[in-house]
């Protein structure tokens, strides 16, 4: 008996009454094993991660009849060994790609409520005994829904010189009813592309053109085995692999093959796809969407074995039709003068950084109608946020004081054309230059060089923002102010990029992020202020994002990491100790104790703060003291004095007490 049916049995028995009924948990029971799921809708189980390692969930029915047997987290890598070869040429080195399987650690449900359920899946990649590269997935189900949303974040946990990605995704084992020609393939490209493992178009035994119009339209009849149709079906090119792939921000390509050993066939080509498959057999089938699709290439979705009963469907976030993604710094050495690069010793190390990514899968019961394709894609691209207006985030004074657009004056008018003609520029930039990609999409770069008419790229300190000068502040700011979604869109992604890709979220330098560089993980320079929790704030608070969570609780001990970053290192006759800097080190630590404490009035973080509040009130010239301290564990500034001749006096908090009277 299914859960809405026990639950009717129950009400009219009296046992339960209908107010407790609604809020009775879509879990309806669990052992050592599963936990059992039924949201009136769908049902299926998840593995808790004791004996089941290796999938997100399983036998996953929609009304009561199986369509989905596992989902599955896959990796590619491709290993490369250098032991013929000293000067890192490709040509020298040996190429081992190798399918990983998931191994989950740890299951947690997160939410589990009447209306919404949301479980984490913890763990990482294994290749036989070895693991590599770490993941947490959650699924997002809801209250009669028939639609599960996946967030997946890869975390690098490799060795940069020989662990290469050359694939990564969310592989469905689908379960298709019917012949082969009624198992039918949809992308939404550009220009909507549908057909089927097999295509009735035949010239002998001749059908007739509207034979194939109705297959692809989902019209299809229980032909007897004496027809012309199945005497063409039996003697037909089995298309069983099709596979859409967007291997740039500007160009897609469909392909599609009938056997491994075979080649692939150019179906079609596009600028933009839209991100969303459906592989459909007679009675029902899945719908499947990547979100971000082209601006987070080299993204694809895929079916496998189309014409058979158990369809392979993946969604790719970082396709395997791709050239392997290549981890490496761009060189051997640092260019701390040159280019900006801070300091002498070497600092690109990819070990905790990590990218997020999002797909849905919607179970169906039938081949979908003209158009439900691409509003399932366009519904997973912009999903619904609930926001409410200027005026009234204004007014309840949300995320401190700021002030709503206000034209009364010419200079009033000065600065705000100023604001909105400094959004429009880098919005454009971002679609001009082509900021996207896996790992780029959402930052943007830091100085423009005027004599080669491009942004510096390649120049060290002068390449990705990585978020100097903090413009998710000022994103997040200035849609508070206007209320506009292309703004809201432009500090999302900036947002999901800055707290994944630009920072560490384990290893040595756990919570501490990389300066501008090169490559987002590349600059010696390991800076608080790149990962402080301040920048994601107000998207958190107003979406509630999981993940956002995660990554500004990962910032929450950036302190305890500064005794591994070299700079921040000291001695003296006192010995080895910590020096920081009132801002943007100490005012960063601020940043991540105040969010973690708000979230979850954890005492510790809070006497941390109170005791450099106390440590500052009582030096010479308050925050404008040092600037550098000596720092302990426990939160405690240790003024030694005045350094005028400090490299980082520009960037210390230059607050000056009035004499009495002022304030």
């Amino acid at each position: 008996m299914g859960q809405e049916a026990a639950l009717t049995a129950q009400i009219k028995s009296g046992e339960v009454s209908e107010e407790t009924a609604e809020l009775v948990s879509m879990i309806t029971r669990s052992d050592d094993n599963w936990l059992y799921i039924d949201n009136g809708v769908l049902s299926l189980k998840v593995p808790t991660g004791k004996y089941k390692v290796d999938t997100l969930a399983e036998d996953i029915f929609l009304n009561g009849k199986l369509r989905v047997k596992k989902a599955s987290p896959v990796l590619y890598l491709e290993e490369q060994s250098n032991e013929n070869s000293t000067n890192f040429d490709l040509d020298g080195q040996t190429k081992v790609t190798r399918a990983y399987k998931a191994a989950i650690k740890a299951v947690t449900i997160e939410e589990d409520g009447p209306l919404a359920l949301t479980i984490k899946a913890e763990g990482s990649y294994q290749y036989q005994n070895q693991n590599k590269m770490k993941f947490c997935i959650r699924m997002y189900i809801n209250k009669n829904s028939s639609d599960i949303r996946f967030v997946h974040t890869f975390f690098f946990d490799g060795d940069e010189q020989t662990d290469f990605l050359k694939g990564l995704g969310i592989r469905f084992d689908t379960v298709l009813k019917g012949r082969p020609y009624e198992h039918h393939i949809r992308f939404a490209g550009e220009l909507p592309f549908k057909e089927a493992a097999i295509l009735l178009n035949s010239s002998y035994p001749r059908l007739q053109p509207s034979v194939l119009k109705k297959q692809l339209d989902g019209k299809t009849w229980g032909y007897p085995a004496d027809s012309d149709v199945e005497k063409a079906a039996a003697n037909l090119p089995i298309w069983n692999r099709y596979f859409l792939y967007q291997d740039s921000a500007d160009h897609y390509r469909i392909g599609k093959q009938t056997k491994p050993q075979c080649c692939v066939l150019s179906a079609a080509e596009g600028r933009r796809a839209h991100g969303a498959m459906e592989v459909c057999g007679e009675n029902g089938g899945i719908l499947l969407g990547i979100r971000d699709f082209w601006q987070k290439y080299p993204s694809g979705l895929e079916v496998t074995n189309l014409a058979g009963d158990n369809a392979a469907c993946t969604a790719w976030f970082y396709s395997p039709e791709a050239k392997s993604f290549d981890f490496r710094h761009y060189d051997t050495r640092s260019y701390q003068m040159t280019s900006y690069e801070g300091f002498p010793w070497f600092g690109a190390s990819p070990e905790g950084i990590a990218v997020t990514s999002e797909c849905t899968l919607s179970v169906t019961s039938s081949l979908t109608k003209e158009g439900e394709l691409r509003a399932f894609a366009d519904h997973i691209e912009k999903p619904a946020v609930y926001v409410e207006s200027p005026e009234s985030y204004h007014k309840k004074r949300a995320f401190g004081y700021w002030s709503l657009p206000e034209r009364k004056t010419e200079s009033d008018s000065f600065l705000e054309n100023q604001l909105d003609q400094l959004f429009d520029f880098y919005k454009n930039e971002i679609e001009a230059r082509k900021w996207y990609g896996l790992f780029d999409y959402g930052d943007v770069m830091h100085t423009y060089d005027p004599i080669r008419h491009c942004w510096r790229y390649d120049m060290g300190g002068f390449a990705w923002q990585n978020t100097e000068l903090v413009p998710t502040y000022w994103l997040w700011l200035y849609f508070l102010r206007t209320g506009r979604e292309d703004v809201f869109t432009v500090a999302e992604a900036m947002s999901r990029h800055c707290s994944e890709v630009d920072f560490y979220h384990f290893g040595p330098m756990a919570g501490i992020g990389s300066r501008h560089n090169v490559r987002h993980w590349g600059c010696s320079c390991k800076e608080p202020r790149v990962s402080m929790a301040g920048h994601h704030r107000v998207y958190y608070y107003l979406t509630g994002d999981a993940r956002i969570g995660d990554a500004m609780a990962d910032a929450k001990d950036a302190d305890l990491s500064l005794k591994n970053v070299t700079y921040f290192k000291q001695n003296d006759e006192k010995g080895g100790h910590v020096v920081i800097r009132s801002g943007p080190d100490w005012t960063s630590f601020l940043s991540n104790w105040m969010t973690q404490y708000e979230r979850t009035l954890d005492p510790y973080y809070l006497e941390k703060i109170r005791q450099g509040i106390k440590d500052v009130s009582e030096m010479p010239f308050g925050l404008a003291s040092g600037p550098s301290y000596r720092y302990e564990e426990n939160g405690h500034l240790i003024y030694e004095g005045e350094d005028e001749k400090s490299p980082n006096m520009h960037l210390r908090f230059a607050w000056v007490a009035r004499k009495s009277g002022g304030s």
